[in-house]
């Protein structure tokens, strides 16, 4: 028989028995009620990511104004005055004269004036005429300076520009005004975040002189209050709007990410001769859904192009398209020199009611194909790592300097360690590091009775989709093994003894696979509560009840 086709029958004759395992359950056990209460409040206790709060700026610019010095008093002595008609610029002259006081007039006063004073204060018929012809006064030095409202206004335009070049000038010289803040940061690190803000800040000592040179314009300083996880920002009020803008744009809820990963371990020998191979390959063209899917290859007419473009994908067990799954493949190599795959079953599964993958990796387990080492799940923030690991501490005896024996311990742990990035919400770069160490007690092996601690280790990165599973493997450990089976006594027989025995010579490599699925945890929904564990056992008790009741109900037919 041709020797590819056995792997081909074994594979078909395995995947109809995983087939008909995943659709016909047999399970006679009854539920434990106390087990699924906290299996559903678990799944409805996965968590989300915390959503955006704007915030405002509560420093206000502080217009520092100098004291206004008390007003200078006018003239006051007595004065008797009686025109008619007369000019108002020749009055207020004639007022200049009689108190012997400079006044300077504006081009723009102009109109006639009727008064008739008799020994009354200079100050108060200045005061009265002014006002009367909409006029107004202001000291400059010793000379009164007589002004229309138009003056008023040009001098406010005036003093507005001369503000605004005597703050260029103090900010130059690092001179203006600074005012303090505390702004709470909420979800960055605040000693990182003042680290960003002062890479773009010029900063000065006390005396003003720089300390470090920035490419920005911005002067001011950043203190950390770590008991409050706020940042002590002191600088000009536009400097300091522009620092609230940047926190504001890097002190941004991050989201979160749940991983759930499977560690398993099994013989490569065992898994050729089943024939498995996890993969498929990923289509990335959509289908008619608008969905990219795996293609697992497993028909009479499955094609490709050498651009892996499929051509006809028709599975011997159905039809259907995993947006995000995981490819499950059955089969040995495609053959050489064509663009044919291998005929075999096509086995797809993605978010499945159910868990698949779990129920297919408790099923080879416990046919002793697999060894489940562990199922972590782990909900870390983006871009911040998430470690899991267990294992145990090796003692070991060493002799310090002064000749005195010291117990230390080295670890032998099973670690896996992600940091997950999101990419426009739908994407995910993984940064992954898997560790295994095993113990190793093999008498050959050990020095002065201590263990050898086998360290197998791998790291990679990749890009994956949200709730999409990836497999990882590579760390591969070879075991040889030789052994001597015969007719006891008679096998030690020099030259007669190799008639009765044979020897044995093995050469086994156990391979870990890694299964990874990591999900962005989505944002709170308006309105949305998260059950309480009163409302699961409700929710348990009555799903219970309406299994009792098919059953009772199947009976009775």
């Amino acid at each position: 028989m041709n020797t590819r086709i056995l792997p081909i029958i074994a594979a078909l004759a395995l995947s109809l028995v995983l087939a008909s395992a995943l659709g016909c359950k047999k399970e006679d056990k009854q539920k434990d009620s106390f087990i699924e209460k906290w299996h559903v409040l678990a799944e409805n206790a996965q968590g989300h990511s915390p959503s955006y709060t704007p915030r405002t700026l509560d420093a206000r610019e502080r217009v520092v104004e100098p004291p206004e010095p008390p007003e200078r008093p006018l003239p006051s002595r007595l004065i008797t005055l009686r025109m008619h008609r007369a000019s108002l610029a020749a009055v207020i002259q004639a007022l200049s004269r009689a108190a012997n006081q400079s006044v300077m007039l504006s081009p723009e006063v102009s109109g006639e004036v009727t008064v008739n004073i008799v020994k009354k204060p200079w100050d108060q018929v200045f005061k009265g005429i002014l006002r009367t012809n909409g006029l107004t006064y202001r000291w400059e030095g010793d000379i009164i300076r007589v002004l229309t409202l138009e003056d008023m206004e040009n001098d406010l335009r005036i003093a507005e520009v001369e503000a605004r070049q005597k703050a260029q000038k103090l900010k130059s010289k690092g001179d203006e005004p600074l005012i303090s803040d505390v702004i709470p940061v909420r979800y960055a690190d605040a000693d990182n975040l003042k680290e960003t803000i002062e890479k773009i800040l010029v900063i000065r000592d006390r005396t003003g002189e720089r300390t470090r040179e920035s490419e920005s314009d911005m002067h001011g300083y950043v203190t950390v209050d770590n008991s409050t996880n706020s940042l002590v920002v002191e600088a000009a009020y536009q400097d300091l709007k522009k620092i609230y803008d940047l926190i504001d744009r890097l002190d941004r809820p991050r989201k979160q990410i749940r991983i759930r990963a499977h560690i398993v371990e099994t013989s490569s020998n065992i898994a050729r001769r089943l024939g498995i191979q996890w993969g498929g390959f990923y289509q990335g063209s959509p289908n008619s859904s608008g969905d990219s899917f795996f293609v697992v290859p497993g028909a009479s007419n499955s094609q490709f192009d050498y651009d892996n473009n499929v051509l006809e994908y028709t599975p011997r067990l159905g039809t259907g398209y995993s947006p995000d799954g995981l490819g499950l493949n059955f089969i040995p190599d495609g053959f050489p020199g064509t663009n044919q795959i291998g005929g075999a079953i096509g086995l797809m599964f993605g978010q499945i009611p159910g868990d698949i993958l779990e129920v297919q990796l408790q099923a080879l387990a416990e046919d002793g194909q697999v060894e489940i080492l562990s199922s972590p799940s782990i909900t870390t923030l983006d871009n911040q790592p998430a470690v899991t690991e267990n294992g145990t501490r090796i003692p070991y005896v060493t002799i310090n300097a002064d000749g005195q024996t010291e117990v230390q311990f080295e670890d032998a742990v099973l670690k896996l360690e992600i940091t997950p990035h999101v990419i426009d919400d739908e994407f995910l770069r993984l940064a992954i590091l898997i560790q295994k160490d095993e113990v190793d007690f093999t008498p050959s092996r050990t020095v002065d009775g201590y263990p050898t601690i086998i360290k197998r280790h791998s790291r990679t990165s990749l890009v994956t989709r949200d709730n999409e599973t990836v497999v990882i493997s590579g760390l591969t450990r070879s075991r040889l093994s030789e052994g001597e089976a015969g007719i006891p006594g008679a096998k030690d027989i020099p030259l007669l003894g190799w008639l009765v025995k044979s020897q044995t010579r093995s050469d086994e490599k156990d391979d870990i696979l890694i299964f990874i699925t990591p999900s962005i945890l989505a944002q709170w929904a308006p309105g949305e509560v998260q059950k309480t564990l009163e409302q699961i056992e409700e929710e348990v008790e009555m799903k219970k009840l309406e299994e009792q009741q098919r059953e009772q109900d199947k009976l009775q037919q």
